[in-house]
């Protein structure tokens, strides 16, 4: 038996016994194995999602829970496969969740911005129930049922959208008044 394949055996004896400068020793020497096949392996959909760091702690944490204790790896070739053979794994695994699923199929995803570009995607928004709809416009009648002519027409026109400064000049009257009505209203809808 050569030098080096006394020392991978003592190494791997040593982690097995739960030696944590072997565990690091072990981590540090095949990481980059381990890094090669997952950056060979990770499709250009997943690379958005996952970087090839997750996947080798997944490795490694398989690893340490208990792989080294199951199997006796005779040399460093041998270890190198296994981890290899996990790395894949793991990917495949990503892989077929995110791509071979309905669910969580990312190849069903699309950019907002490429739709918003082109006008040919239309982005799903929360619309209000009927009966949110409809306590909304009981509410609002109740706010206007008590108001002046004046403020019941300030506040229909900014219903409708108008900024102060145009419900100001069609009205005649200052937009610092539109804002202290805003504002007494803001306080008496808060005190209720």
């Amino acid at each position: 038996m050569s030098a080096s394949q006394e020392e991978f055996e003592r190494l791997m004896e040593s982690v097995r016994a739960g030696n944590e400068e072997a565990a690091r020793q072990v981590f540090e020497r095949y990481s980059d194995h381990v890094r090669r096949v997952v950056r060979r392996r990770l499709h250009q959909p997943l690379r958005t999602k996952y970087d090839s760091i997750d996947f080798m702690q997944a490795v490694w944490a398989s690893f340490f829970r208990g792989a080294h204790e199951r199997y006796t790896f005779h040399t460093p070739e041998a270890l190198v496969g296994f981890l290899s053979k996990l790395a894949y794994n793991k990917v495949v695994e990503v892989f077929r969740h995110h791509l071979q699923t309905e669910r969580h199929n990312l190849n069903r995803e699309q950019s907002l911005d490429a739709g918003a570009e082109e006008g040919t995607m239309q982005v799903p928004a929360r619309r209000p129930s009927p009966s949110q709809l409809a306590i909304a416009q009981e509410r609002w009648e109740q706010l206007l049922q008590d108001q002046p002519p004046l403020h019941r027409q300030v506040l229909e026109m900014l219903r409708q959208g108008h900024t102060h400064r145009e419900i100001a000049d069609k009205l005649g009257v200052h937009p610092k008044t539109i804002q202290r009505l805003l504002q007494k209203l803001n306080d008496k809808v808060e005190s209720e």
